[in-house]
């Protein structure tokens, strides 16, 4: 059993590492892809780090599998965090029922649904999935990566395949089953989209919104009109500020708090739906993390 991530911001990696390696057992293997060049190995002591481009999800995901063969591999984004070994168990007994099971995915993506022999199906969300490695690699070779979407088969105006649901297409086509859970499970616990955070304000070049988050606070301005942005930003430094809690390290070159984020946000937007879902959601987190995880 290997478990796999990616790692494009340390402090998430860092948040995901600790509550990984208080719940599984000594004997599961932890391979994380370093795609910062900013992880220290003293910090992870029971993963193997590889150092690699910041390739797309699915190459990544196809090269730990070439590479670093196991049985069964446990592919978690780095910014869920487990909680309890119990929905792997519940997995692992799947698997051992259905024989022709493959994927194992603790949540669907039911955005733009493919259709298979005329049937509208959820593809299979990838934040956190198992592969049967031994079964899949029984099967003529297909990646994970996303690719161009020219099939007509995807709902909506979708110009491409994300990552792993051209090889769930596929395996339903040879009569293969992907396990996809319809709710989130809690016992896995998302941040919402740390890295794109990251990616976009931080390390892209061309953002016009990097230089802003270097103020006191971020200013009002498009980052306040869209769900997905504040999800992605309140995590991001939510992250971070564990971070900075537990290891006495700061990350990103900033002196506000998440605190001082959320009150910034509340001022500048009100009553807003996606804001409050947000922080109630960081709230919880929170409170897992200080009570049974690092305290």
């Amino acid at each position: 059993m290997t478990i796999f991530t990616c790692s494009i911001y340390p402090p998430a990696t860092w948040l995901w590492y600790q509550t990984l390696t208080r719940v599984i057992p000594d004997t599961w293997k932890i391979l994380i892809y370093d795609a910062s060049g900013l992880l220290q190995q003293e910090d992870y002591p029971r993963a193997k780090i590889i150092l690699v481009p910041n390739w797309e999800h699915g190459k990544k995901i196809d090269h730990a599998l070439q590479f670093h063969p196991d049985e069964i591999f446990f592919v978690m984004d780095d910014d869920t965090l487990l909680f309890s070994k119990e929905p792997l168990q519940e997995a692992f007994k799947h698997f051992e029922a259905q024989s022709e099971c493959i994927l194992y995915s603790f949540h669907e993506n039911s955005y733009h649904p493919m259709h298979v022999d005329g049937v509208a199906i959820s593809r299979m969300g990838t934040y956190a999935f198992l592969i049967h490695c031994t079964r899949l690699q029984e099967l003529p070779f297909i990646s994970f990566r996303s690719r161009p979407h020219k099939e007509n088969i995807l709902e909506g105006n979708i110009t491409y395949w994300d990552t792993g649901s051209w090889l769930h297409y596929n395996l339903l086509k040879q009569g293969k089953q992907v396990h996809c859970a319809p709710q989130p499970d809690e016992r896995l616990f998302t941040l919402f989209g740390t890295s794109s955070a990251y990616v976009g304000l931080w390390i892209a070049p061309r953002r016009t919104w990097r230089n802003f988050w270097k103020k006191q606070v971020p200013d009002p301005g498009r980052i306040w009109t869209d769900s997905q942005h504040i999800g992605r930003n309140l995590s991001m430094i939510l992250a971070h500020q564990l971070y900075l809690e537990y290891t006495g390290r700061s990350f990103l070159p900033i002196d506000y708090s998440y605190d001082d984020l959320v009150n910034h946000a509340q001022r500048a937007m009100g009553d807003h739906e996606a804001l409050e879902w947000f922080v109630a959601r960081n709230e919880k987190l929170l409170k897992l993390v200080h009570k049974r995880i690092l305290y």
